[in-house]
């Protein structure tokens, strides 16, 4: 089985960190099986959709379902 995958790294100088996204479609799922999210929620529910990891979202103080802004694209990610 395959996957298409993107991955970046976004620099952040001022914060002492860098961004990574990873870009992935449905097709992941069936590579990782055992992954799972809260009761309620979908996986990619929708173009704006992003899933945080646990630690972006404990920096960012993102629950699901919240709003996240990126501005490295100018897009409101949900």
């Amino acid at each position: 089985m395959a996957a298409p995958l993107l991955i970046a790294a976004l620099p952040r100088p001022n914060e002492g960190r860098a961004d990574m996204w990873v870009g992935q479609d449905e097709g992941a799922l069936d590579l990782k099986p055992w992954w799972r999210v809260k009761t309620g929620e979908k996986w990619f529910s929708d173009d704006d959709s992003v899933i945080l990891g646990c630690d972006a979202a404990e920096v960012e103080l993102r629950a699901p379902g919240d709003w996240f802004y990126s501005p490295e694209t100018g897009q409101r990610l949900r």
